[in-house]
C-alpha cells in the first residue's frame, strides 16, 4: 500500500510536468493490428484478390496501401506495406505503396504489384524485398524502352503470359508488357482508330480508351476497353486482329441494367475485371456500374451474381439476389467464387450457391465506434455531429465525445426522393459532403443528389428554397447558412428563420471549392488557381498561393488566422491575417498514414484532413482516411474526451481533464503530489 501511494505521487508529478499532448484523438478507431481473424479484419476499399502458386489467398487492401493474406489458420496478416502511403522499397513491412490495385504471382511465386498511384510496377522478390521493375514514378508516356526508364500512367491489371508481365497502362490508353529482356513493349493501343461494334482491325491500328482489365485464354487476349464498357478479343498468335464481342460502349452510368439477346447490345457498364475459367472457357465480367457479375459465352450473356441494380447494403443469400457496392474483382478457386466488394469493404464468397462474407468486419447498425471516411464535423451548444460519410450516417456525440447515437441515415447509400418528413435515422443517405448546425437545425449537403437537407425535430426535410448543384460546403455565420456549389462563383445565403435566400458572387473567374465566413468576410480555396482568396465589400483578393494543394480552411478567431489543410503535403498550416500574411506549419509530419494518437502536432501523421472546425477554443480535425477525429486545444481546458492516464501496474490511475498550466490548480495538485510522496517515502523508510 505504501509503495502504491509513493508511485501515485510520482505519477501525479509526471502528469503535471509533462501536461497533456497538444493534439489528441477524441473519437474513432484506427485499426493497425498486424493479425486478426478474417471476420474481424477492417479492410479499406479492397480492389482485387489473387491466389499464389500454393493456393493461398491475397488481398489488395487499396485504401490501407497494403497487401494482406489469409493464413490457413484464418488469420489475416499484412505482407506488404506499412502504416504510410508513399513510394518506398526494401523490407516488405517497411515499404510504402500508393493505392495499389492489383497483384499476380509469377512462376517463382514472386508477387507482382500494380502500384497504381506511384505509376510503377513492383515486385516482392524471393529474398523478401520490394523493388521497382517498371516505371519511373512520373505520370506520363515517353515511349517503349527499358522498363525502369519508361513512364507509366495509372497501371492497373497485371497478368503473366508466357513468362512475360502484361499490364493495363490505363492513363496511356494501352496494354503493355515487360518482355524477357526487361524492356517495355506496347501490345495494343496508340493506334489511329477506336474499335467499334462489328469492326475488325489489326492490333497495330487499334486505339483504346481507358482500358480497365485484361485476361488470357489460350492464344487470345481479352480487354475491357472504353472505360470498361466494351470487351474485345485479340487474336495474339494468328491474325493479330481485334474483335469487339460484348458491351455497347455507352459510358453513361445512369442507364438501367438490362440483358440484351446480343451481348454487343448489352450495357455492361464499367468492367473492372475479367475472369476466365481455364478448364471450361467460361468468361465472367465484373461490372462496377451494375454491381453485378456477368457470365458470357459466344453469342450469349447472362447475370451470374448481383441484382443488376445499385445496392450498397449487405445481403446474404443466393447470388442473383445479393446486394453489392462497386465490385472490382472475381475469382473461382476449387469451386468457390471470391469477390472484391470494394465499397462494402468485404471479400465475399459464393459457396454452395450462397453469398457470404469471407474477409471483412460487418458493421451492425448499433456499432458506432468505427468511422469510415469522416469528412465533416459541427456542433450546437451541447453536442457534436460527425458526418460518417461512407457509412452513410450522421453521428451525434456529447461534449465529451461520448454516448454516440445516429441522428440521420440508416447506414446504407440511397436517394432521398420521396423521403420528405421521414424520421431522419430511417432514411438512406447519399454522400454527405458537408454539415452545419445553424438556427437550431442541422443541415446536410447532399453532393450527388444536388440538395441541401435539414434535420429538425428528428425529421428529415429538403430545403426547398435552395436550388444548388453539387453543394460542397456549408458554413453557418450570423445565424445564416452559407452554401457553396462546387466550382461555382456564387455563394447562396439561406436564412433558416425567414426562409429567404440571396446570393453573393465572388467573381466569375473564380472557382471556389471550400469556403469560410466570418462577419463581412468570405475566404475560399480556388480549385483552379490553387490559392487562398478573400472576398469583402464586393472585392476579391489573393491572400496566398504558397500552399500546394489546399482542400479545407477554417477561421480561428482567437488566433486571427486561417487554418488550411494541404492534401499534397499532408499538413495543416496557419495563415495569419495580418499585413505579413505569415504561413506557419502547425500540424502533420508530412507522411500520409498513422503513427500515434497523441503528441506534438507536427510529429503526428495525418491522412487527408477533409474538415477543420473551430469551436469552444479548440480546433477539431477530421483525419479522414485514418477514420479519426482529432483535437488541438488552444486554451487550458479541452472540451472533448477526457484525457486519462492508463491504469498502471501499481493500481493507481487518474482522469485529468484539460492542461496543466492553470497556476492555482497546478500549485494545489503539486502540493498533493508532494504530500503523497512524503507519506510513501516515510512509510517505506520505516
Amino acid at each position: 500500500m505504501n509503495k502504491i501511494i509513493y508511485l501515485c505521487g510520482l505519477l501525479f508529478i509526471q502528469i503535471l510536468v509533462l501536461g497533456n499532448p497538444k493534439i489528441d484523438t477524441v473519437f474513432g478507431q484506427y485499426d493497425h493490428s498486424t493479425s486478426k481473424n478474417r471476420l474481424s479484419q477492417q479492410l479499406s476499399i479492397p480492389h482485387s484478390i489473387a491466389f499464389d502458386n500454393n493456393g493461398q489467398l491475397y488481398i489488395v487492401d487499396t485504401g490501407n496501401n497494403k497487401i494482406r493474406t489469409v493464413l490457413p489458420s484464418e488469420e489475416v496478416i499484412t505482407v506488404v506495406g506499412s502504416n504510410y502511403q508513399g513510394d518506398k522499397e526494401g523490407a516488405p513491412l517497411y515499404s510504402e505503396l500508393k493505392l495499389p490495385t492489383d497483384i499476380i504471382f509469377n512462376s517463382d511465386n514472386e508477387m507482382i504489384i500494380a502500384d497504381t498511384y506511384n505509376h510503377k510496377i513492383k515486385k516482392l522478390t524471393k529474398d523478401k524485398k520490394i523493388i521497382t521493375i517498371a516505371g519511373t514514378g512520373k505520370n506520363g508516356f515517353n515511349g517503349d524502352k527499358s522498363a525502369i526508364s519508361s513512364e507509366l500512367s495509372f497501371p492497373k491489371k497485371v497478368k503473366i503470359y508466357e513468362n512475360e508481365i502484361y499490364f493495363v497502362d490505363s492513363g496511356n490508353h494501352r496494354v503493355r508488357k515487360i518482355n524477357k529482356s526487361g524492356d517495355i513493349e506496347t501490345v495494343i493501343g496508340g493506334g489511329s482508330h477506336y474499335i467499334e461494334s462489328d469492326m475488325k482491325m489489326g492490333i497495330n491500328e487499334a486505339k483504346l480508351y481507358y482500358p480497365t482489365a485484361i485476361e488470357f485464354y489460350g492464344k487470345h487476349l481479352y480487354i475491357a476497353d472504353k472505360n470498361g464498357t466494351m470487351i474485345h478479343k485479340v487474336f495474339l498468335k494468328t491474325t493479330k486482329n481485334i474483335l469487339h464481342i460484348a458491351g455497347n460502349g455507352k459510358v453513361n452510368q445512369n442507364i438501367p441494367f438490362k440483358i440484351s439477346k446480343n451481348p454487343k447490345d448489352t450495357h455492361i457498364g464499367s468492367v473492372q475485371s475479367i475472369f476466365i475459367e481455364q478448364k471450361t472457357g467460361e468468361i465472367y465480367f465484373v461490372s462496377s456500374t451494375h454491381n453485378s457479375i456477368l457470365k458470357y459465352k459466344v453469342g450469349e450473356i447472362d447475370l451470374f451474381a448481383g441484382s443488376g441494380n445499385y445496392e450498397a447494403f449487405y445481403k446474404i443469400g443466393p447470388p442473383e439476389k445479393s446486394g453489392f457496392h462497386y465490385l472490382t474483382d472475381f475469382i473461382i478457386k476449387d469451386g468457390v467464387a471470391y469477390i472484391a466488394d470494394k465499397r462494402n469493404n468485404y471479400i465475399r464468397e459464393i459457396k454452395n450457391n450462397i453469398v457470404s462474407i469471407y474477409v471483412g468486419m460487418w458493421q451492425t447498425k448499433d456499432d458506432l465506434s468505427t468511422l469510415f471516411y469522416p469528412n465533416a464535423i459541427t456542433s450546437d451548444t451541447k453536442n457534436f455531429y460527425i458526418s460518417d460519410a461512407l457509412n452513410y450516417r450522421i453521428i451525434q456525440v456529447d461534449s465529451q465525445f461520448e454516448n454516440p447515437q445516429i441522428v440521420a441515415g440508416v447506414g446504407v447509400q440511397g436517394e432521398f426522393d420521396g423521403y420528405d418528413e421521414k424520421l431522419a435515422k430511417d432514411v438512406p443517405l447519399n454522400f454527405i459532403s458537408a454539415i452545419s448546425y445553424c438556427g437550431e437545425q442541422l443541415f446536410l449537403a447532399d453532393y450527388f443528389g444536388n440538395r441541401v437537407w435539414r434535420v429538425e425535430n428528428l425529421l428529415l426535410n429538403r430545403v426547398k428554397e435552395v436550388i444548388v448543384f453539387n453543394p460542397s460546403d456549408l458554413i453557418c455565420s450570423g445565424g445564416e447558412l452559407h452554401i457553396l456549389a462546387d466550382r461555382e462563383s456564387e455563394v447562396i445565403i439561406f436564412n433558416p428563420k425567414t426562409l429567404q435566400t440571396r446570393k453573393i458572387d465572388v467573381g466569375l473567374e473564380y472557382h471556389p471549392k471550400k469556403i469560410e465566413v466570418f462577419k463581412d468576410k468570405i475566404w475560399f480555396i480556388d480549385s483552379e488557381k490553387i490559392g487562398i482568396y478573400q472576398y469583402s465589400n464586393g472585392k476579391t483578393e489573393l491572400l496566398s498561393n504558397k500552399i500546394k494543394n489546399p482542400i479545407e480552411l477554417a477561421y480561428v478567431e482567437s488566433k486571427n488566422s486561417l487554418y488550411i489543410s494541404d492534401l499534397e503535403e499532408s499538413k495543416i498550416f496557419s495563415l495569419s491575417l495580418t499585413e505579413k500574411l505569415e504561413i506557419t506549419h502547425i500540424v502533420g509530419d508530412g507522411r500520409k498514414g498513422f503513427n500515434k494518437h497523441k503528441g506534438e502536432p507536427t510529429e503526428i501523421s495525418i491522412y487527408e484532413p477533409q474538415n477543420i472546425f473551430y469551436q469552444r477554443d479548440n480546433v477539431y480535425i477530421t483525419d479522414t482516411i485514418n477514420n479519426l477525429i482529432r483535437v488541438i486545444p488552444l486554451t487550458d481546458t479541452i472540451i472533448g474526451k477526457k484525457r486519462s492516464v492508463e491504469k498502471s501496474t501499481s493500481g493507481c490511475s487518474f482522469n485529468f481533464v484539460g492542461g496543466s498550466n492553470n497556476s492555482i490548480l497546478t500549485l494545489i495538485l503539486l502540493l498533493i503530489a508532494l504530500f503523497l510522496l512524503k507519506i510513501g517515502f516515510k512509510s517505506e523508510k520505516n
